[in-house]
């Protein structure tokens, strides 16, 4: 996305100081004061173009819509990009399985940064509000896995996808002029994974009002495995942190989906 420049006027009053001179510091016969003025307003990104990658404070990335796709280009809170969660193709089995989700891969737009590589699937919050005291959480709901969405003819009942690890950054962690290392939070896991039920919403992250930070004017991502690290990219193929778990009993041949929704709230 394209940085919007602010620009001031701005009127100083001179002195006449001589740094030299002992008489300079003397009281002046007059002294007045004027302004400098912005007006600064929720922003607006209409020429919306990417993201950033996940750990880093302003490296813009592109991926390909199969993994997933950009959010609003005007709204001032937004997702910058919610991701799919592919699992591939397996073969029926007389046990149940747990499959591990397909890797994605992005490429940088200033290919003197790099050429890009493979990533983990992610979800990535732009807070543009103006608002000081800005805050907001990501929820995740999931639909039962059918061979047709409106109208099956063959759903899978207890077929979920699991959960496992979680990496939160927010873009202000890498600036050199300011930090939100603190800002944000995620999912605590019971156990092994969380396990989307359908019919049930998972609060995934969420800013912690507590420290005193805000996500305004910043960038928060969320990565789907605990092990992430934006200096170095995964060789990896597959996420054993993001799995499908199918029971055998539901191994019936088909191509089947499940509907994702990711809800973003300017209220904790």
């Amino acid at each position: 996305m394209k940085a919007n420049k602010i620009m001031t006027g701005l009127t100083l009053g001179v002195l006449g100081v001589v740094a030299f001179a002992p008489s300079a510091l003397a009281a002046s016969a007059d002294s007045q004061t004027t302004d400098g003025k912005v007006t600064i307003t929720a922003g607006t990104d209409p020429t919306f173009e990417g993201f950033i990658k996940p750990g880093t404070y302003n490296d813009k990335i592109g991926m390909d819509a199969t993994y997933g796709k950009n959010g609003s280009t005007t709204a001032t809170l937004r997702f910058n990009w919610v991701p799919n969660f592919d699992f591939g193709t397996v073969a029926a089995t007389a046990y149940d399985q747990v499959i591990d989700s397909k890797i994605h891969a992005y490429t940088y737009d200033d290919t003197s940064v790099g050429t890009g590589g493979n990533i983990y699937q992610f979800v990535q919050v732009q807070d543009m509000t103006g608002n000081a005291s800005s805050n907001f959480k990501v929820n995740l709901s999931a639909t039962t896995f059918a061979d047709d969405p409106t109208s099956p003819t063959t759903s899978l009942t207890n077929t979920r996808i699991r959960l496992s690890g979680f990496t939160t950054t927010n873009n202000q962690q890498y600036n050199t002029t300011a930090t939100n290392g603190s800002l944000l939070s995620a999912l605590a896991i019971s156990g092994d994974y969380v396990e989307l039920t359908p019919g049930s919403s998972y609060e995934l992250m969420k800013t912690t009002t507590s420290t005193g930070n805000t996500s305004n004017g910043s960038v928060s991502s969320l990565v789907f495995n605990n092990a992430y690290a934006a200096a170095t990219d995964t060789t990896a193929t597959t996420n054993d942190q993001v799995q499908l778990f199918v029971p055998s009993n539901e191994m019936i041949a088909g191509n089947y989906s499940s509907t994702l929704t990711w809800s973003l709230d300017d209220t904790l």
